[in-house]
This record gives structure tokens, C-alpha cells and sequence, in this order.
């Protein structure tokens, strides 16, 4: 089966090929559309230019834009058919009819023109809120990288400072610290940063450590030293007083030995 539609808001139905069959329920929402299409069509014959807007929007917002078209024309026929068939049987009111349909066919020109003004607003919008999106796009992009500029100065502001601790650990011989230090700001230091501090980190972390391993090889043998010089005053101290000793008759008696 399938619809015909034959005058305003009536649907015909006529056989059709087994393979075109539709529901029931199909056909009676093909013709509860169309009686909503020849409703509208019918409240557009009579409505007033400031009503006209309200119905157009109404069409558009149903989604029936492209239909209202289609069946505004299809409208247009059917009124001059209807009109021309008036004419041959009431000639008296031919006159009045043509003018009639000129009317319509103004009307529907204007509405023609409504819509296609309608259309390039809803147009306008759509670009204007486009471009607001682009914009807060852009301003998200913007938030984050500022947050992650913000990360980077702080990273790199605890660096410095460590360096600057590292220095002060090596200046005051305080090696052990300046080692734990150095671990830190090579930790720290493991991925993104600027170019520069990498650069200089690369350079300046492989210094320090061996300025600190030289200091300490510097402090051990000034200790060795020092204790090779204590121990050779102490083993030539023993030397006397085992001499002086053996020249007093091996005990040290009451007399106190020599120092």
C-alpha cells in the first residue's frame, strides 16, 4: 500500500508493490505529518505578516524547513487549479479570484524571502557561537600553559637554590652534605626543564663532584699527614723513654722518667 495526496491534508491510499508495503502505523504517521503540514500551510493563508515569523519558526523548529517549502509550492498549484476550475464554472468571480491567487502568490514570495532571512540569521548565529568556542579554546590552551609555565619556574627556582646550598656545603667543608645535595638536584633535575638550566646542569653538576672528590682526597692527606707526624712524635716520645729507662736501671722508681 501506499499514500497519494490528493487535496489539502486528505491522504488517498493506492496499491503497491509487495516489496513497498508499509505499517499501518507508518501510514498514520505519513498522514498525521502531512495534516500537520496542511494546518500549518492553512494558519499561513490567513496569518498577518507579524504571525507569519512565528509560524515560519515554528515549521523550522519541527524540522519541517525543507517540507514547508515543498508544500508551499505544491499549495500554490493547487490553489490555481482550484481557482481556474472556479473560473470555468463561476466566470462572474474569475476577476476576484485571480486576484486571490496573486495575493497568495505575494504572500508567498514574502514568506520565501522571511525564510531566507531567517535562515542567514540562524546562519550568523551558528558562526558567532562557532567562534566564541574557538575562542574559549584558546583561552583553555592559554590556562594551561601558564599552569605548566608555573610548574617550570618553581622546579626551576628549587634547583637554584639547591645549587646554591651545594656551593655553600663545599665552601664550609661540609662534603658530606653537598654529596646528599648533589643527589637531590640530579633527581630534580631528570626531565623537562629549560635548555639552558639543562645545559648548565650538565655542566655544573660533574664540576662539583669533582671539586668535592678533590677536597676530600685534600683533607685525607692532610689527615694522613698529620696523623704520620703524630705518630712518628709519639713512637720517638716511647724511644726515649724506653732509653732513659734502660740508663736508670729499668724501672721508673719514684723519679717521674723523661718526657
Amino acid at each position: 500500500m501506499m499514500m497519494e495526496q490528493t487535496n489539502l491534508g486528505e491522504v488517498e491510499v493506492v496499491n503497491q508493490a509487495p516489496s513497498e508495503q508499509v505499517t499501518a502505523e507508518e501510514l498514520e504517521e505519513k498522514k498525521r505529518e502531512m495534516e500537520s503540514v496542511a494546518t500549518l500551510m492553512a494558519d499561513l493563508a490567513h496569518a498577518s505578516e507579524d504571525q507569519v515569523v512565528h509560524y515560519v519558526g515554528a515549521a523550522l523548529d519541527r524540522g519541517m524547513g525543507s517540507q514547508l517549502e515543498t508544500y508551499l509550492e505544491d499549495f500554490i498549484e493547487r490553489k490555481d487549479a482550484e481557482i481556474d476550475k472556479a473560473c470555468n464554472i463561476h466566470f462572474k468571480d474569475f476577476l476576484t479570484s485571480v486576484q486571490t491567487i496573486g495575493d497568495l502568490k505575494s504572500d508567498a514570495y514574502k514568506l520565501r524571502e522571511q525564510m531566507e532571512t531567517l535562515n542567514t540569521d540562524l546562519q550568523r548565529s551558528g558562526k558567532a557561537y562557532l567562534e566564541l568556542g574557538q575562542k574559549m579554546a584558546r583561552q583553555k590552551e592559554t590556562l594551561v600553559k601558564i599552569h605548566d609555565a608555573k610548574q617550570l619556574i618553581e622546579k626551576t627556582q628549587r634547583l637554584v637554590q639547591l645549587m646554591a646550598a651545594a656551593e655553600f656545603y663545599v665552601k664550609n667543608k661540609q662534603y658530606y652534605n653537598a654529596i646528599d645535595t648533589l643527589e637531590e638536584i640530579e633527581q630534580r633535575g631528570m626531565g623537562s626543564q629549560t635548555a639552558p638550566l639543562s645545559a648548565l646542569l650538565d655542566v655544573w653538576g660533574p664540576q662539583t663532584a669533582d671539586t668535592i672528590k678533590e677536597a676530600v682526597k685534600s683533607e685525607v692527606r692532610v689527615w694522613m699527614l698529620e696523623a704520620r707526624a703524630q705518630a712518628r712524635a709519639i713512637g720517638a716520645t716511647a724511644l726515649r723513654r724506653c732509653a732513659w729507662q734502660g740508663a736508670h736501671g729499668g724501672s721508673g722508681g719514684g723519679s717521674g722518667g723523661a718526657t
